[in-house]
């Protein structure tokens, strides 16, 4: 059970002579704190490959705080001539904010690709599209004490961007600046047992935003099982 509280990489016990009441329950923990690198390298089916490396910060300040970086670049796909698609992303999750049932998370995800204007079988204008995405997520462990198993609920703030830079050719009304300002909920069940190297457990997770615009995207659904 102590380590379900995702703080620790193991956990021992052991009995231990009291001069007063005979016995004492020792209890030896070793904390996590893990800085992880990873390179990425990657190639499709169709051979384009994609290069970046992305860096997680687990347990940051020894508050079971996570914190994760990532970059990322590939070629552009069939829908432009050339170009590249280049994305970094900052994560943050900060469970059990200052020893409280609630949970808070923040995205930060940032894109750049080429969109092209053809007409007819010339491309006539080259534009550097560029995406941001935010969002802010607080949600509440129904189960008010003990280990972060059962209900979690909440609700937060999302925001996306496009917008569009001409790089060349001539100037289209075809791409334009677009905002999306909307409220997501969440509503997740887990029954996760954590292991040294592995878990086991039941995951449920369903995530539905609401936006201003059709930019907002619609309910995802994630399962887990042993």
């Amino acid at each position: 059970a102590i380590m379900d509280l995702g703080l620790f990489t193991s956990v021992s016990a052991a009995l231990e002579p009291h001069p007063e009441r005979g016995r004492t329950l020792v209890i030896m923990v070793k904390e996590k704190f893990y800085v992880l690198p990873i390179p990425k390298l990657n190639r499709d089916d169709e051979n384009n490959f994609s290069v970046g490396a992305e860096l997680t910060v687990d347990n940051f300040a020894g508050l079971n705080q996570q914190l994760q970086l990532r970059y990322e670049t590939e070629n552009a796909d069939d829908t432009v001539t050339d170009g590249e698609v280049t994305t970094w992303s900052f994560g943050y999750n900060y469970p059990r904010v200052a020893g409280s049932p609630w949970v808070l998370g923040i995205n930060i995800d940032q894109t750049n690709r080429p969109a092209e204007v053809v007409t007819g079988d010339v491309v006539t204008s080259l534009y550097d599209a560029e995406s941001w995405t935010a969002s802010v997520l607080a949600s509440r462990w129904l189960n008010l004490r003990g280990p972060s198993r059962g209900w979690l609920v909440g609700s937060g703030v999302v925001w996306r961007r496009n917008s569009y830079e001409l790089v060349s050719g001539e100037v289209s009304d075809t791409y334009f600046e677009q905002n999306a300002v909307g409220i997501s909920a969440q509503v997740e069940f887990r029954d996760v047992r954590d292991y040294l190297y592995s878990r086991s457990g039941w995951l449920f997770h369903n995530r539905m935003p609401r936006g201003t615009r059709n930019a907002m995207r619609w309910p995802a659904v994630t399962v887990r099982m042993p």
